[in-house]
């Protein structure tokens, strides 16, 4: 069981601090108050200790960001740090908001920067795209190394990386083949391809679901739910697909590895759906808790963590949900 890692609740000035949390890079953390953040340190008083100066390098890099992100403000060179903090840390998407405001605040120091620098940008983010889908290719997950791939190719076409990821790709995409050529040779049959295809894109928007879902516990807070926003829009194209198929084909082989995937595919996706259900009842945003609650029991009527969800979403629902973690592993 991984240490609770529970959203960091963030302060806008030292004038009213709340409580907060300290999130270490091991998944442990302590309660207590932030004073004050550099580029490179976090200064937090501990629930009844004294304060105590703790560097960035021990903290989970997305707590270390959020507490920064607040703090830094109209300082064009701290949002430049920081976004090359968020860059170093494979925060991309952090990385890009943070040039942005560093961009607004001085255009024309943006601009020098991109200059020196924008290629040696680009070539960073190309080989990390590529390091994660050659992992994804030799862990056989090919259907995620396929979508690095491509991303990288449509994103970074000119970069060093893109020649090595056009041979990868070539290759995770004769894997790929293969692995489809073998499936038709051992039912001994010639089946319907359209349908076929449909039973082989379920097995890789499955899997590539899974891959995102276990990128979620890396995760807190919004980003958490983003990402399994993502799973589970995954899941839900291998459930139509897998539906639509069961509903046409008469081939009973063909069927009979559906039905198993089928129920996989829905167990996976009410899992996403009951987790954001709870993040939203946490913050009290009852409707989007029910929506998302009902979006787990179309799929699943017996769903009663999601059943949980509405009854407590409602304006006479209990209280007690606040006295446990809004978390909920599947």
């Amino acid at each position: 069981m991984r240490a609770r890692l529970l959203p960091v609740l963030l302060v806008l000035s030292s004038a009213a601090l709340a409580d907060d949390e300290l999130c270490f890079s091991d998944g442990t953390f302590i309660d207590g108050k932030v004073v004050s953040t550099t580029a490179d340190s976090v200064t937090f008083q501990p629930d009844g200790g004294a304060a105590m100066t703790v560097a960035a390098s021990k903290l989970d890099p997305r707590c270390f960001y959020n507490l920064r992100n607040h703090a830094v403000g109209d300082d064009a060179n701290g949002r430049l740090a920081l976004a090359q903090y968020a860059f170093d840390h494979k925060m991309y998407r952090q990385a890009r908001v943070q040039f942005r405001r560093f961009r607004k605040i001085d255009p024309a120091a943006a601009d020098t920067f991109i200059q020196a620098h924008g290629s040696e940008i680009h070539e960073g983010i190309a080989q990390c795209i590529l390091d994660d889908a050659k992992a994804d290719a030799q862990n056989g997950n090919l259907p995620a190394a396929r979508e690095y791939c491509t991303s990288l190719l449509a994103l970074y076409p000119d970069t060093k990386a893109a020649e090595e990821t056009k041979t990868l790709l070539e290759s995770v995409q004769g894997k790929i083949d293969a692995q489809r050529a073998k499936y038709q040779a051992e039912r001994g049959q010639r089946l319907d391809t359209e349908r076929q295809d449909k039973l082989l894109q379920a097995e890789e928007d499955l899997k590539w679901g899974d891959t995102i879902r276990n990128r979620a516990l890396e995760k807190t807070g919004t980003e958490e739910k983003d990402t399994l926003d993502e799973a589970a829009h995954k899941y839900k194209l291998a459930i139509n697909r897998l539906e639509e198929m069961l509903k046409t084909s008469t081939d009973d082989k063909l069927k009979a590895e559906a039905q198993p995937l089928l129920k996989t595919a829905k167990e996976s996706a009410v899992n996403c759906y009951v987790n954001n259900a709870q993040y939203y009842l946490s913050r009290g945003d009852y409707p989007r808790a029910k929506a998302e609650a009902r979006n787990a029991l179309a799929l699943d009527p017996n769903a009663t963590a999601a059943t949980t969800v509405i009854d407590e979403a409602n304006p006479d629902g209990g209280g007690g949900y606040w006295a446990r973690p809004w978390r909920r592993r599947g």
